[in-house]
């Protein structure tokens, strides 16, 4: 049945893509609840993984009569005349606001401080705000916005064998997952020999496990530093350093489990956001809806960092207006705009 295990893999997943579409689209006119993925976690893990790493899987191919197509096609259908690429920011909302938060689920209850107890209110707030981006025709777009360029210097350091393999780590996972590089890969791209790998680290894992903790201090630094955590400077922030979020996914996703990292620096977007709305702690709906706000917000960019191949797949040209029109989706969301 099957040519090769390549074949194999690639069925899987179409298989989980194609269950989900059927019983959460089906057919239907109507837009799909954008809180239906959690209750299909072998379909999320199945996509996240594959965007992270891809693989034998072509991701055109993926992506063509996907949910992200099937729901800008009936944005088109039932919503106020749009820009098209306003439409399709709009469909890979409603792709990657899920699909962060189920990634990423207990660092952002962590940072966001939510308790066991409230994600259910912040979750179902998270869906509100999604669904009401269908009746959205347009947002303000900030000035046009040049793509961030990567935290991670590509210039490969002089000196000790150490240095060039943690160095050569960070560059790597800029396009690949430590799962797919070999330790003598690592060892070839520094340009160093293998032996230094065990000699310096053990293990090649080990290298990764330190590249990551860098990655981290770095993410966090930049996180910190930016003065008004409401404005779009996060969202830059975010995108500077998608190698180390998709490397954070794959860990969060795998059987290894990651180091204790932070999505600090989020607690004092929630306090910005408070006191802009003026709501008092004594006011617990209106500060559970903004946490919901918040929490939307942030797993918007945390799933636009996976999900951003798939629709680069199919059209790479209008990946930077799409992003443009992300940034407008996400100051809608941090200012509580209905």
């Amino acid at each position: 049945m099957f040519g090769s295990v390549d074949d194999l893999v690639t069925f899987a997943v179409l298989e989980e893509r194609d269950r989900f579409i059927q019983e959460t689209l089906g057919n239907s006119s109507d837009l799909p609840d954008p809180l239906a993925a959690a209750d299909y976690p072998e379909f999320w893990r199945a996509i996240a993984q594959v965007l992270l790493d891809p693989g034998p899987v072509d991701l055109s191919v993926l992506a063509d009569g996907g949910p992200v197509e099937l729901i800008r096609g009936r944005l088109t259908a039932i919503g106020p005349d749009r820009d098209p690429l306003f439409e399709t920011a709009i469909a890979a909302t409603w792709a990657a606001i899920p699909l962060g938060a189920l990634v990423f689920a207990d660092p952002l209850c962590r940072g966001l401080g939510i308790s066991d107890e409230d994600w259910g209110a912040c979750w179902t707030r998270l869906g509100d705000r999604v669904r009401s981006l269908a009746d959205v025709a347009a947002l303000p777009l900030f000035p046009t916005r040049v793509e961030p360029t990567s935290s991670v210097d590509e210039t490969l350091p002089g000196g000790r064998g150490r240095e060039r393999l943690l160095h050569t780590a960070e560059t790597l996972l800029e396009t690949r997952l430590e799962t797919a590089v070999t330790g003598r890969e690592l060892a070839a791209a520094a340009g160093v020999n293998y032996g230094l790998v065990n000699h310096y680290f053990g293990t090649k894992t080990a290298v990764f496990d330190e590249a990551l903790v860098h990655l981290h201090q770095r993410f966090l630094r930049d996180v910190l530093d930016v003065e008004d955590a409401m404005a779009h400077g996060v969202f830059d922030v975010f995108s500077r350093h998608r190698a180390f979020l998709r490397a954070w996914a794959s860990r969060l996703l795998g059987d290894r489990p990651p180091p204790e990292f932070e999505l600090r620096g989020m607690e004092r977007l929630m306090e910005e956001m408070l006191a802009a709305r003026g709501i008092g702690l004594r006011d617990r709906a209106a500060h559970l809806h903004t946490a919901g706000d918040a929490l939307a917000s942030i797993a918007l960019q945390l799933g636009w960092t996976i999900l951003r191949p798939l629709p680069s797949a199919v059209d790479p040209r209008g990946m930077a207006e799409i992003a443009t029109h992300l940034q407008a989706i996400n100051a809608w969301l941090v200012h509580g705009s209905e």
